[in-house]
């Protein structure tokens, strides 16, 4: 059975949009309500991050399928030097 450190490892892809009147939005639209929100970009991560493992806890405690990417999110650098002919 997959616990909660398989899900939190996964690369889940997210949205985060700022707020109207200060702040921003974050949220994994995969995980339907895990939903975040902070006055920085990276303080909504930081909570994006804290309320997903929320989430996943909750639907492995109630057995419930927790959906996963469809799809490995790869990060890949290239160190291009240019050079003389």
């Amino acid at each position: 059975m997959k616990d909660i450190n398989f899900y939190m490892n996964l690369d889940y892809p997210y949205e985060i949009t700022p707020e109207v009147d200060s702040g921003y939005h974050a949220e994994i639209p995969l995980l339907p309500g895990c939903i975040a929100h902070g006055e920085t970009e990276e303080e909504a991560l930081q909570y994006l991050n804290v309320a997903k493992c929320e989430w996943i806890s909750g639907m492995l405690e109630r057995h419930i399928p927790i959906p996963q990417p469809p799809y490995k999110v790869i990060s890949v650098s290239h160190n291009w030097k240019r050079t003389g002919r």
